[in-house]
């Protein structure tokens, strides 16, 4: 069966545990500045800042988990990692064209719809890091 959506390394031709890992330390750190701009957003009573407070907070955790799949070579938890972030990404692209639409915030609705398209390339490089420790069965 042939695997569908996956590449053979991540950009630049950086190897895909390598690719993985930056993505992991890159989430950490883009989880960490997201939820600091939420809670200032709450603080000036704009209410978007909710929700992306709530999105962080699940990231957080999911980028740690991609970290630790990483440096332990947890095969299990990579396809964990990549339904989890699914949702994630999803709920992100709907709240970023809620607060394009509703709020009329474009700054913070565009963002949020890149960082989803930013989510699904992530996916595909740790599901393609994923099917390499398998021979024959899919992670997803």
């Amino acid at each position: 069966m042939a695997r569908r959506c996956t590449v053979g390394s991540c950009i630049c031709g950086i190897s895909l545990r390598d690719g993985t890992l930056m993505i992991a330390v890159a989430m950490l750190i883009l989880s960490i500045m997201r939820l600091t701009f939420s809670v200032i957003n709450i603080c000036n009573d704009r209410i978007e800042g909710y929700f992306g407070m709530l999105v962080e907070v699940i990231n957080l955790p999911l980028a740690g988990l991609l970290l630790f799949a990483v440096l332990r070579d947890e095969e299990n938890l990579f396809s964990f990692w990549v339904w989890n972030t699914s949702v994630v990404a999803g709920a992100t692209l709907v709240y970023g064209c809620i607060i394009i639409e509703a709020v009329n915030n474009l700054s913070d609705g565009v963002a949020s719809v890149a960082m989803a398209f930013v989510q699904l390339y992530f996916m595909l490089v740790v599901r393609s890091h994923g099917f390499s420790f398998q021979s024959s069965s899919e992670i997803v």
